[in-house]
């Protein structure tokens, strides 16, 4: 669970259960294990928690942050060419399986 990755860095729960999810789609989507998925997480909120708050976390949804999360801490990616990477890489818009997925276990 990501409580565990980064305890106390928020406080409403249902930012954990986004990031429960993000984390389900690192390793679904972007073909990261477990244990590998869960220190990018770690590695991303470390480094990019000032740009990435709750508020930030829910508009992009656990998709998106999933993408944000691979290209960042992954690929070592530009900050300032996130958005182009977004768009090319064909990562700025959300399947349709992880939409479901993301209503069956966001809405529990």
């Amino acid at each position: 669970m990501i409580k565990d990755i980064v305890p106390g860095a928020f406080e409403e729960d249902d930012t954990y259960r986004v990031l429960d999810i993000t984390l389900a789609f690192l390793v679904q989507y972007f073909e990261h294990s477990e244990a590998d998925a869960a220190a990018l997480m770690q590695h991303f909120f470390e480094h990019y928690s000032e740009r990435f708050d709750e508020d930030a976390v829910h508009h992009e949804s656990s998709y998106r942050m999933a993408a944000i999360i691979h290209y960042l801490s992954h690929k070592k990616g530009n900050p300032n060419e996130l958005g182009d990477w977004l768009i090319s890489s064909g990562n700025n818009q959300t399947p349709r399986e992880a939409l479901e997925y993301f209503r069956e276990h966001y809405i529990e």
